[in-house]
């Protein structure tokens, strides 16, 4: 909310004293990413990129797809053409296997519009087309098939 409204220094000060608090976790406690994102939209471009190399390497030591997708798409936000579009691929590749839609869903919609600005519209289309299919995004995870039956489908009217 702090970015939206432009308080970017705030934004920074307040991930600032969430990194006080200790937890090593980049998916508990995000405060790594929105300091690529206030940096460089203060046009403080090295340290930007230095934040998004720490953020990377956080995730990478941490492991899991999420994590290393939501470092890719932070560090590729402040990264030029090719560097940008290679690091969106990699974040939508890392998701492809897993039960992570909403993750993947933001993933994919980065890469297509950087496929789009980068004048490739025709493979944005390609590319996202292929990889997404409605009925797999509407299962259920098999982890979360036992917790609940599935709801009944309505009469028709």
């Amino acid at each position: 909310m702090l970015i939206a409204l432009g308080a970017y220094e705030r934004t920074l000060t307040l991930c600032d004293d969430c990194a006080s608090v200790g937890i090593a976790n980049p998916l508990i406690m995000g405060w790594r990413g929105p300091p690529v994102r206030c940096l460089a939209l203060l046009g403080r471009h090295e340290e930007s990129r230095e934040a998004a190399a720490g953020l990377l390497a956080v995730s990478e030591e941490w492991g899991t797809p999420r994590a290393m997708d939501r470092a890719l798409r932070y560090a590729a936000s402040v990264e030029p053409g090719p560097d940008r579009l290679e690091m969106l691929g990699s974040s939508v590749r890392l998701l492809e296997d897993t039960h992570s839609h909403p993750e993947r869903a933001h993933s994919l919609h980065a890469f297509g519009a950087a496929l789009v600005a980068a004048d490739r519209p025709d493979e944005a289309a390609t590319r996202l087309t292929r990889r997404v299919r409605p009925g797999r995004l509407l299962r259920r995870p098999p982890s979360l098939r036992w917790a609940s039956p599935p709801l009944p489908r309505a009469a028709a009217p």
